[in-house]
């Protein structure tokens, strides 16, 4: 055999080789997001199958998430493939959890012969409601057509329930380590509140936006949009958006949770209610009301009864809060509770910007706690509140036993560093306008308001995915 014919024959033994190799590649599916992915197969024959979406009903019952198909290991994981329904109270119950993909879509049917729609994690349950900036978990009414952004509006309220997280933490009702949390029969034993572990974990809420809720079952007895009972430090709450509540947006019951970027819009009672003894803080707090409606933007209560040892002590830093207009009013500290307010922005209130209860009941009341015992402290705010030119316009004392400070010098002595009275908003922020949009995002002045870091409302929240930002 010559050179060239051997040569030539161990050429075509290659090809020969390298076809074999390549004819025997297995084939399948080859995509690990399908159900019959084979990681095996090498070339795709595009014979993949994919779950397909389901409509997903949730009712009550006494076992809770037990009741469900799927439900396992004490879990039951909703996915973002599916809608899922709340009919009723859907509660997690003690030793149970409720793992919720980003994505996912829940929506709640109407409150109906008394009893709302609402999912309520019970002490000793935990939700991992984990959302993204890109793919946040929307709570919201059966009759919301996501697909159309203009089907439902600020004025859409009731439509639902909400969602109410318990825990185990210490609250401030009448010297009692727990109470049942309000819009719920008082002899349901899950809706009870309240303990003696201030760190308790309730688990993960974040990037999760709530629409068109509120239920008032009777008169006091509501469920707001979304309700916190005695919920402790283990927990994460951050980035929540509330939209159109028809009672409040945020109440919170005791507890030592922390709560962090967090939007209120158009709630028509109050923005952000505390009650109970919560020792917490709330920053980046953004608040909007509707200009023909709303309460307070921060309604700020102490303990029942006042003189309760365990009473509300807490921090709002960097809030922005846009008040109702003319029929609006600020905050309100009272029933024995102290909170802080600091590097923050506060305009459109007509009226009053910070009232403080005053009984004359030493080291009861909350006057006395902030201005005789010094709790508490308002540094670097600016308020823009009516035609208000200065402290003394939008500081109120109730005082029920007599007229001892007229000017409010006591309180205006407490406004310790950088607080400003500002007459209009320009230079501030630019109001919604519902041909411009709504633009909170200017940081001037500086160090004040929710928006320091950026507008952490873009893409994921009802205000951005709605179309209320300003372009």
């Amino acid at each position: 055999m010559t050179k060239n014919t051997k040569l030539a024959s161990m050429i075509l033994l290659a090809v020969f080789a390298i076809g074999g190799t390549t004819s025997c590649k297995k084939k399948g599916c080859t995509d690990p997001a399908a159900l019959n992915y084979d990681e095996e197969a090498k070339k795709d024959d595009e014979s993949c199958e994919y779950p397909q979406s389901e409509t997903l009903t949730l009712t009550s019952a006494s076992d809770g998430l037990a009741s469900l198909s799927g439900f396992a290991n004490g879990t039951y994981k909703m996915e973002a493939l599916n809608t899922y329904i709340l009919d009723g109270l859907v509660f997690v119950n003690d030793g149970q959890t409720l793992e919720i993909e980003a994505g996912t879509v829940i929506k709640a049917k109407p409150t109906t012969g008394g009893v709302a729609s609402a999912l309520v994690v019970a002490r000793g349950g935990k939700i991992m409601a984990e959302g993204t900036s890109t793919a946040p978990i929307i709570f919201t009414s059966e009759s919301d057509d996501l697909n159309d952004p203009s089907d439902l509006g600020p004025a859409d309220v009731g439509l639902w329930g909400g969602v109410i997280i318990l825990g185990k933490a210490e609250i401030g009702v009448e010297g009692a380590t727990e109470a049942g949390i309000e819009g719920i029969d008082e002899n349901e034993s899950r809706a009870k509140f309240g303990g003696l572990s201030n760190s308790d974990n309730s688990g993960v809420f974040k990037y999760v936006s709530i629409r068109h809720t509120g239920a008032e079952l009777s008169p006091g007895n509501e469920i707001q949009a979304l309700s916190i009972g005695g919920v402790g430090s283990g927990t994460q709450l951050s980035y929540i958006d509330v939209f159109a509540s028809s009672d409040d947006g945020i109440e919170i019951f005791g507890g030592t949770v922390d709560l962090d970027h967090v939007s209120i819009a158009w709630a028509e009672d109050d923005g952000l209610d505390l009650d109970n003894g919560w020792k917490g803080t709330c920053s980046d707090l953004f608040i909007i009301q509707r200009e023909d409606d709303g309460d307070l933007l921060g309604e700020w209560d102490g303990a029942q009864p006042d003189a309760n040892l365990i009473y509300t002590q807490a921090v709002v830093n960097r809030a922005t809060m846009i008040g109702a207009g003319e029929s609006g009013k600020a905050i309100l500290i009272r029933d024995g509770g102290v909170v802080s307010l600091n590097n923050s922005i506060i305009i459109r209130p007509n009226g009053k910007g910070l009232e403080v209860e005053n009984k004359g009941e030493t080291g009861i009341d909350s006057y006395e706690k902030i201005i005789t015992d010094g709790q508490g402290t308002f540094n670097n705010n600016t308020w823009a509140i009516g035609g208000a030119t200065d402290l003394a316009s939008i500081l109120f004392a109730t005082d029920d036993v007599n007229n001892s400070d007229p000017t409010n010098s006591a309180l205006i002595s407490k406004m310790t560093a950088g607080n400003s009275v500002q007459t209009g908003t320009a230079g501030i922020i630019v109001n919604y306008d519902q041909n411009e949009g709504l633009d909170p995002f200017n940081p001037t002045p500086s160090g004040q308001g929710a928006f320091q870091d950026g507008n952490w409302l873009e893409t994921w929240s009802s205000l951005s995915s709605l179309g209320f930002l300003k372009e």
